[in-house]
């Protein structure tokens, strides 16, 4: 049932993973990666996550089809157009089309019966109002001991076009300066990625700014990389005047999509002397200039080895005019998961970013 949803698309199974899962017991899932079948370019790849769930009137197949080379869905409209642009032309049926919440749904039923629309639409809000929930309870809460520590001023600010952003401003309590760091997520994500690497910044004696970035969480509107780079700069511009932040001691640290920001921000204001790229990916708007602009401060790379974005970092590392280093992990562990409790790389990434950054940036008068 799989491989021929993919065969209505026009593509085709490159090389499929082993089943997780079995469809006469319950739930499993299937990730591949796929292509055009008449694919003559890299961009013509993407990684599909195929989910089916047991219902009563059948199988509930979910899909997610990813660009392996730009970690964009296709068919998204939210995605800057990118994904929009390669995505494939004959996908006449339900099971390519992808909702702008990213999935596609599928009647197929292998008992030969398809489901309406509106049982369809019920049990999956049903099923992701539940999935969400969960997810945000396990993964992007901090532990009770933090939260407890840790209370932070959600702020905001106005952007250039007159968008409102948020974000969560960690104050450290003593009247000393202290450095700070600016926090910018992934795509499709929202500031709460984060939560769990706030407090080692705190403790290691860093500030702490952790925002949704135009076009998620509460900051909404649409993504725009270009405009994220403005409203980062805006951002570091704020953080530069609050009281108890040194000067000239602001640092950036973007995970995924979150490092083009990241980098260009911090290369357009002399306020921020390092910028930090967890898994970052090589896009135009990274030009030479911005790295110029970088040549007297520095930039820390952090990628797996078998993470898909391994060659842009290693070309981005190359492109550096100042000083910059590379840390290469020995996983395909992605962005700010490098950082989770359950990651088995989280105590050296940890370390590696809070001693640059207690390196690089100025020390306390």
């Amino acid at each position: 049932m799989i491989q021929h949803s993919h065969r209505l698309c026009n593509q085709e199974m490159v090389y499929p993973n082993r089943n997780e899962g079995d469809c006469e017991k319950g739930r499993g899932s299937q990730v591949t990666e796929v292509s055009k079948r008449d694919a003559e370019h890299e961009y013509e790849k993407w990684s599909t996550d195929t989910t089916y769930i047991p219902a009563l009137e059948g199988w509930l197949y979910l899909v997610t089809v990813l660009n392996i080379f730009t970690r964009h869905d296709l068919h998204n409209p939210d995605d800057d157009g990118i994904a929009n642009h390669h995505a494939p032309r004959s996908c006449n049926h339900d099971i390519c089309r992808l909702t702008p919440e990213r999935v596609t749904l599928s009647r197929l039923n292998p008992f030969g019966e398809g489901l309406s629309s509106e049982q369809l639409e019920g049990a999956v809000m049903r099923f992701f109002v539940q999935l969400c929930g969960l997810f945000a309870l396990l993964c992007f809460s901090l532990p009770a001991a933090a939260q407890a520590e840790v209370s932070p001023e959600i702020v905001t600010l106005t952007a250039a076009d007159g968008l409102v952003m948020v974000g969560d401003f960690y104050r450290l309590p003593d009247d000393d300066a202290h450095p700070a760091v600016v926090l910018l997520h992934g795509s499709g994500i929202f500031r709460a990625e984060w939560n769990h690497f706030v407090l080692p910044l705190l403790e290691a004696g860093f500030h702490v700014l952790n925002v949704d970035q135009r076009g998620h969480g509460e900051t909404g509107g649409r993504r725009d990389l270009g405009m994220m780079i403005e409203d980062t700069q805006l951002w570091i511009t704020w953080l530069s005047a609050q009281p108890g932040v040194q000067e000239n001691g602001v640092a950036t640290l973007g995970s995924s999509m979150g490092t083009v920001p990241a980098l260009g921000a911090c290369a357009a204001i002399s306020a921020c002397y390092t910028a930090i790229m967890a898994s970052p990916g090589d896009f135009p708007l990274l030009t030479d200039e911005v790295y110029a602009q970088m040549e007297n401060r520095s930039v820390l790379f952090l990628v797996g080895r078998d993470d898909n974005v391994l060659y842009d970092t290693r070309h981005m590392f190359e492109r550096t005019t100042g000083e910059a280093a590379l840390h290469i992990f020995n996983s395909a562990v992605h962005g700010t998961s490098l950082f989770l409790e359950r990651s088995p790389h989280r105590e050296v990434a940890t370390h590696v970013v809070i001693d640059w950054l207690t390196d690089h940036l100025p020390a306390q008068p």
